[in-house]
């Protein structure tokens, strides 16, 4: 069944590029970067990876409504998976695999030490399974600067393929259901949030920060701005909007820098209430602004389209150079 309450195919409101949101990515791996370097500045600099995680939940799902929109009276209704899948895979993995491989060589002759955990590490990055490995071996993240794994930052990307993997079938299932019309994915999307976010808080701090459905919510909130514009009848949005990316870039550096690195409300369970704060930012920058011409910045978009090259890459080498 068709959702009646949804626009038309070619209705008012589809996703389009904005680079403002490459500036986005910008911003985020760059805070990555730095939190990294470990050079005492931006101690919090992980909070990037919590606003990719809601970027994405927004991109994706506005990717897969768009798609249902357009299809919806064609011949083939509904989301062409396959499709979806393909090209995730020819997206992200040839770049991922290819940098496991180096990790491997540089092991290899001894320019990455060797432990005797390594082998393990690079089967779960591999398998995108390695958020579990670190959780179950109780470490916090802030562990990463004591024993140097190579691939230790490949936790946020396989909790983004397992989005990847889940999420599109989710969807599928959730538009396909009988008179739910806009308001009820809104809802399940709520509860869900809901869960992720209560999960949070009920777990370990080791949890909070590695589990998958405790960092379901950030891309959660994401997605629920997603659907939220994308089945807009209008595709206009509040002229306050504009007051938004301002104050949600200052919090969101300012959060950054200030918040320790190992404890505190980023293992407590407030990632979720951070995510709202990217939601802002994300949803600021589709009206026009002096913030989102700044974030619209050549060499600060150039970063970001090639942020998640960055992001595999950077780790790896400071490894090799720190040893």
């Amino acid at each position: 069944p068709q959702v009646a309450a949804w626009p038309p195919p070619g209705g008012a409101y589809r996703l389009t590029y904005q680079p403002a949101l490459d500036g986005v990515r910008g911003i985020a791996v760059a805070l990555v970067l730095l939190f990294h370097l470990d050079v005492g500045l931006f101690d919090a600099g992980y909070l990037g990876v919590s606003v990719f995680f809601t970027l994405s939940g927004f991109l994706i799902t506005s990717l897969l409504v768009d798609e249902w929109n357009v299809r919806a009276s064609s011949d083939d209704p509904g989301l062409d998976l396959g499709r979806f899948y393909v090209r995730r895979l020819k997206r992200l993995m040839p770049a991922a695999m290819t940098t496991l491989l180096a990790i491997a060589v540089l092991a290899a002759v001894g320019l990455v030490e060797r432990t005797s955990s390594l082998q393990g590490d690079l089967t779960a990055a591999a398998w995108n399974v390695f958020n579990w490995r670190e959780l179950l071996s109780g470490d916090s993240y802030a562990a990463l600067f004591q024993e140097e794994s190579a691939v230790a930052h490949y936790w946020s990307l396989a909790i983004e393929e397992q989005f990847y993997l889940v999420w599109p079938l989710t969807m599928l299932l959730l538009l396909k259901s009988a008179g739910l019309a806009r308001r009820g994915l809104l809802a399940v999307l709520s509860v869900l949030f809901a869960l992720s976010t209560l999960s949070a808080l009920a777990g370990s701090p080791e949890a909070a920060y590695f589990a998958t459905w405790t960092r379901a919510a950030e891309i959660l909130a994401g997605a629920f701005l997603a659907v939220w514009m994308s089945t807009s009848a209008t595709g206009r949005w509040p002229n306050w909007w504009r007051w938004l990316p301002g104050p949600a870039l200052v919090v969101i550096v300012a959060l950054s820098f200030f918040t320790p690195t190992a404890t505190g409300w980023a293992y407590e369970g407030g990632l979720p209430v951070f995510a709202l704060v990217s939601v802002a930012l994300i949803a600021g920058l589709q009206q026009a602004s002096g913030v989102r011409t700044a974030m619209s910045w050549g060499p600060l978009v150039a970063v970001g389209k090639v942020s998640y090259g960055l992001y595999l890459v950077h780790w790896p080498v400071f490894v090799v150079l720190d040893e």
